[in-house]
């Protein structure tokens, strides 16, 4: 079974091995190739490289991954820096997660607490497109107010 999530971040490495575990897990994943972060059809995100080797660096550039939300954690094995991510794939979740450690929130709460009232209740859940472009619109804002 399969989950999307939207990441953003980057993560560095002090030591060779760890930032070299890193890269093998997302060339074995399929989300990396050449220096380059993929989509789930194999085609680069970004324009330019996510991946520093001299400064042994990740970047994970903001966009709707397949799966690579379950490996975070690992990503982090000797790493540290910021990644921010969400989920609507059968929940309304998001994280921020430094240096790997992860604060969780439930967006629908998080929303009630930091957006403008106009915007904190969710509309009804039967009415699909509405109900959607609400969880856009508190993701976008979560990514914007955790970077």
């Amino acid at each position: 079974m399969s989950m999307y999530c939207t990441i953003s971040g980057s993560i560095s490495y002090e030591k060779q091995e760890d930032f070299d575990k890193a890269l093998s897990l997302l060339q074995v994943g399929g989300w990396l190739k050449d220096g380059f972060i993929l989509d789930e059809m194999g085609t680069r995100i970004s324009e330019e490289a996510d991946v520093d080797i001299s400064g042994r660096a990740i970047r994970i550039p903001l966009f709707h991954y397949r799966n690579l939300g379950g490996f975070l954690d690992k990503l982090f094995v000797g790493g540290k820096g910021e990644v921010i991510w969400t989920s609507t794939d059968g929940c309304f979740d998001g994280g921020f997660i430094i240096d790997g450690k992860e604060i969780s929130y439930d967006l629908t709460k998080w929303a009630k607490e930091n957006m403008p009232e106009e915007d904190a209740d969710p509309p009804d859940e039967n009415d699909f497109d509405s109900y959607c472009e609400w969880q856009q619109e508190v993701e976008q804002t979560f990514f914007e107010e955790m970077t």
